[in-house]
């Protein structure tokens, strides 16, 4: 995974750009997953001059829940706290809240992150919430502390960052396993009626 830049804009007018380009916002979820210093480099950059901005949104219900949804990605539904404050990793819905952003391994990500700084979480209380339902998450320095925003309207600007989508022939690197059972059953009846002497020509390439 790869990430390039795109230019600054808000999170409706990134999914909108990305749409068009054909391409997908990098996640909050995607950061465990990319090994590209360079981009890290740029992140880090980016988190001290201004926001990063992911394409992980939130969009906040009743009774602190809230569905938790990367572009173009599989929605989560938690609770999510009302903070402002420093992170405390004995707090299980704090914790849970980071792993639905970051993943499995969100505790050790986001410290990497903040490179030694207090984390402290962003949240809007059930009143603002139910004002301002959908909100993006963006990640920011500040003097003394690495901020984590599921704060911000989804009209908040910010630097983003695209990566590529493979098209579903592309995603098959072994097609025969990627479309499964019916191939292997219609290559068993080729077999059949071979061995009953009919002449029958299969290839898997005719099926794509």
């Amino acid at each position: 995974m790869k990430p390039t830049n795109t230019p600054k804009m808000t999170q409706k007018q990134a999914y909108e750009y990305n749409d068009k380009q054909g391409t997908r916002m990098v996640n909050t979820q995607d950061l465990i997953k990319i090994k590209d210093k360079e981009f890290f480099k740029t992140l880090n950059k980016e988190m001290v001059d201004d926001f990063f901005l992911s394409g992980t949104r939130i969009e906040y219900k009743d009774n602190l829940m809230a569905t938790i949804t990367p572009h173009k990605g599989k929605p989560i539904t938690i609770k999510v706290p009302y903070v402002q404050d420093k992170f405390n990793p004995k707090d299980k819905e704090q914790v849970a809240f980071l792993k639905a952003l970051f993943g499995e391994n969100a505790i050790s990500l986001v410290k990497r992150l903040a490179k030694g700084k207090p984390i402290y979480l962003w949240t809007p209380n059930q009143e603002y919430r139910n004002k301002y339902p959908t909100r993006a998450v963006r990640l920011y320095f500040g003097e003394d502390r690495f901020n984590i925003f599921g704060f911000n309207c989804f009209s908040g600007s910010g630097f983003s960052h695209s990566v590529s989508i493979d098209s579903a022939k592309q995603s098959i690197s072994n097609p025969k396993k990627s479309i499964g059972k019916e191939i292997l059953q219609i290559e068993k009846l080729a077999n059949q009626i071979r061995k009953k002497g009919y002449f029958f020509e299969f290839k898997f390439g005719d099926l794509q």
